[in-house]
């Protein structure tokens, strides 16, 4: 029962019916189809390139990475190794932030958290030491990584 309340904080037990638009290579909530073919195709293609540079620095299967489409407060969800994030969350947030760093770290942080949930499906200790424990592993790639997007302004 815990691990069902936890999940569903998550989101990976959540109902979403999601849909795959092909052209957008996004699942979406049919209820947000207007609003996801509203988006730039620029905006899609810049956030899924930015959670596919992550995978690659966690070194996490690119075929385990899915981007979603859902108004809702779900940032992103763990379904059984299979992560997803929420492009909403990244339209409302991210899309006009030019501190490219600031937008990778904040992803970066989300992505640690939905690889900590392989190891420990609930929100507790063990998922809050697990989380500390592949970010503070992957850290310095990420700030390699910063580092080479801040010189290339």
């Amino acid at each position: 029962e815990g691990t069902k309340l936890a999940e569903n904080h998550c989101g990976s037990e959540h109902d979403f019916n999601l849909v795959l638009d092909s052209t957008r290579n996004v699942w979406y909530d049919p209820k947000d189809i207007n609003s996801l073919q509203k988006l730039p195709l620029q905006m899609i293609k810049m956030f899924e390139i930015l959670i596919q540079q992550i995978s690659s620095l966690f070194e996490y299967p690119h075929d385990k990475v899915k981007v979603f489409y859902q108004h809702g407060l779900i940032i992103a969800f763990n379904r059984r190794g299979e992560l997803h994030f929420n492009l909403r969350w990244f339209e409302q947030n991210h899309s006009e932030e030019s501190d490219q760093t600031k937008i990778f770290s904040w992803w970066f942080v989300i992505f640690a958290h939905e690889i900590a949930h392989n190891v420990e499906p609930l929100h507790n200790k063990l998922h809050e030491w697990t989380e500390e424990t592949i970010l503070q592993s992957k850290l310095p790639q990420l700030i390699r990584f910063c580092t080479w997007i801040g010189a290339d302004r």
